[in-house]
C-alpha cells in the first residue's frame, strides 16, 4: 500500500513538471515569433519618410496670477487675411478693391491735387510750419466760440477726422493753396465792401419753424402773425429741425 502510495505522488510530481515545461515553452515560442516578426517587417526606412517641417520653437504658456497655465489664444489669420466670417476668408485683396471701387474716385483725387500742390510749393520755396497750423486751428476755433480742445474733440466725433488728419489733409493744403495764390489775387472795393456788410453790417435776429408741408407752414405762419408769444411752443411741437 506504501508503495502505491509513493508511485502515484511521484507521478503527480512528474505530471506538475511536464505541466510546467508546457508553459515555459509556449512562453518562449511566442516571444521568439514576435521578436522574429520585428526582425523580418522592421520598422518603415526612415530615409523613405517626408521630412518633417521645421516648426519654430514653441513659446512657454503664460501663466495665470495663480501660476495655472493660461488659455490658448486663437491663431492669427495669415498676414494677406483681413477677416475670417464663419471660416470664410476676406483677402487684403477683396478689401482694396471693394474699398477702391467704392472710394478710390475720391480718395485718388484728392491725393493728386495734394502731390500737384507739394510740387509747387518745393518750386516756389514755400513751406508750411507747425506754428502756422497751430494758429489756424486757433482761429477757426475761436470762429466758432469753440476752444482748441472742444473744436477738435467735435471734428473727430462729427466728422471722424483726427488732429493729425485734420493738420496733415486739410490745413496744411489749405494754407499751401492760400501761400501759393496771394501773389495773384486781386480784391475790388467792391468785394471789400460785400465782405464788410456781411460781417459788421446792419444785421438782424431770424427764428424759423421747418416743416415739409406748404398748408401747414402758411397756418403756422398765420398763427404766429397773430400771437408772436406762441412761437416756442409751435416750433417745438411741428418744427422737423
Amino acid at each position: 500500500m506504501a508503495r502505491k502510495e509513493a508511485r502515484w505522488e511521484q507521478g503527480t510530481r512528474v505530471h506538475v513538471w511536464r505541466s510546467r515545461l508546457g508553459w515555459i515553452a509556449l512562453a518562449a515560442f511566442v516571444v521568439f515569433s514576435c521578436i522574429g516578426i520585428r526582425y523580418a517587417f522592421g520598422p518603415p526606412d526612415a530615409s523613405a519618410q517626408a521630412p518633417a517641417r521645421e516648426l519654430p520653437a514653441a513659446a512657454p504658456a503664460s501663466q495665470g496670477p495663480t501660476g495655472a497655465a493660461a488659455p490658448e489664444q486663437s491663431p492669427q489669420p495669415p498676414s494677406d487675411i483681413a477677416a475670417l466670417v464663419n471660416r470664410q476668408q476676406i483677402t487684403r485683396d477683396a478689401l482694396a478693391a471693394a474699398c477702391l471701387k467704392r472710394f478710390g474716385k475720391e480718395v485718388l483725387e484728392s491725393m493728386v491735387n495734394k502731390r500737384l500742390i507739394e510740387i509747387h510749393c518745393q518750386q516756389q520755396g514755400i513751406t508750411i510750419s507747425d506754428a502756422e497750423i497751430s494758429a489756424e486751428i486757433q482761429r477757426l476755433a475761436e470762429k466758432f466760440n469753440l476752444g482748441v480742445e472742444q473744436y477738435l474733440k467735435l471734428l473727430e466725433k462729427e466728422r471722424g477726422i483726427k488732429k493729425e488728419e485734420y493738420a496733415r489733409d486739410i490745413l496744411w493744403p489749405t494754407l499751401a493753396l492760400r501761400k501759393l495764390s496771394a501773389s495773384q489775387l486781386t480784391v475790388t472795393s467792391d468785394e471789400i465792401k460785400k465782405a464788410y456788410e456781411a460781417n459788421y453790417g446792419p444785421a438782424v435776429k431770424a427764428r424759423l419753424i421747418v416743416v415739409e408741408d406748404v398748408q401747414l407752414a402758411q397756418q403756422l405762419h398765420a398763427e404766429v402773425q397773430q400771437r408772436p408769444e406762441e412761437f416756442p411752443r409751435l416750433a417745438r411741437d411741428y418744427s422737423t429741425d
